[in-house]
């Protein structure tokens, strides 16, 4: 953590405090379901990265690809978050995974058809 053993202790002992008068000075923290007070503790690195983009390419029916002209591309398709999904400009949590299924089997379906085609 590169953190002196004194500054950790600090620290802790400043969120211990706010945690016992149920609020957080330094960020507005008011709801707190326990003390940090009790070792062992552990350390870990968090990396928050985008998952879901409210939004996104403009796809058919057939979840193929529309381009600049309001026509498909050719063979191309989007499924899962990177099509404007059922929401939209709204994501309800959780609800990425529908985007996933329903659209990567109207895909396959739609490829699959066409290369029954084209044979």
């Amino acid at each position: 953590m590169h953190v002196s053993t004194k500054v950790l202790q600090e620290t802790l002992d400043r969120y211990n405090r706010f945690a016992e008068h149920g609020e957080d000075k330094d960020f507005g923290k008011k709801i707190f379901t326990q003390k940090i007070d009790k070792p062992p503790f552990y350390f870990g690195r968090e990396q928050f990265d985008i998952h879901y983009s409210c939004g996104g390419l403009k796809i058919n029916k057939a979840c193929q690809v529309i381009g600049k002209e309001d026509k498909p591309i050719p063979n191309l398709y989007a499924v899962g978050e990177v099509t404007g999904g059922i929401h939209g400009r709204d994501c309800l949590g959780g609800d990425s995974l529908i985007s996933c299924f329903v659209f990567g089997k109207i895909a396959g379906e739609e490829i699959a058809k066409k290369q029954k085609h084209s044979k």
